[in-house]
């Protein structure tokens, strides 16, 4: 009988080697795929935050008392819930919409180089329901925080059973000012 060609023989040797790195190879396929869901999941947890801050905030109304914040959480929230992206079962988990003050703050105490700005101070995100503070006319911003959670498809095997993501957005009503000037004079000509 004639002997395998030596190319032939080495052959088999892979098989043990694959063998042993397949759990492995598998693994990391399905934290790929399950880290794809998790993108996935915060992009549409962005797009409902960012959807829901914007009805929050145009839902706002000085002219009603507090602002309209009642309102405006209903919306908020009902966006959220009806954001198409976000209509898989178990998203959102929750959805907690804040309401801000968006004005001037004078820097006077800050160095000459930091010039005054409008801002939302951290610590000025109230509750929905809080009251206006002393002083204040309406609310004039709405920051949306939505949280899911996702059950993990493959990790699970590897202990991993839920993948949490989260989003923020803040919008903020900024009235505008025009001042026009009209020239009748007619010295333009």
């Amino acid at each position: 009988m004639r002997p395998l060609p030596r190319h032939r023989r080495r052959r088999g040797s892979i098989l043990p080697i694959v063998a042993m790195l397949m759990p492995i190879l598998c693994s990391l396929t399905a934290m790929a795929l399950d880290l794809g869901i998790l993108a996935v999941s915060r992009t549409n947890c962005q797009s409902a935050a960012d959807s829901a801050a914007l009805v929050a905030t145009r839902t706002l109304n000085p002219d009603v008392a507090n602002g309209n914040q009642a309102a405006a959480n209903a919306a908020a929230v009902q966006d959220v819930t009806d954001n198409k992206l976000a209509t898989r079962p178990g998203f959102p988990n929750s959805t907690t919409v804040e309401f801000g003050l968006y004005k001037y703050y004078d820097t006077t105490t800050t160095p000459a180089y930091n010039p005054p700005q409008f801002l939302v101070k951290p610590g000025d995100w109230y509750a929905a329901g809080a009251a206006l503070p002393a002083g204040e006319k309406s609310w004039t911003a709405s920051r949306v925080t939505v949280k899911a959670n996702q059950v993990s498809l493959f990790s699970s095997a590897m202990g991993v059973t839920n993948l949490n993501s989260y989003a923020y957005a803040i919008a903020v009503y900024r009235p505008r000012d025009i001042a026009m000037t009209l020239d009748m004079t007619g010295s333009m000509k």
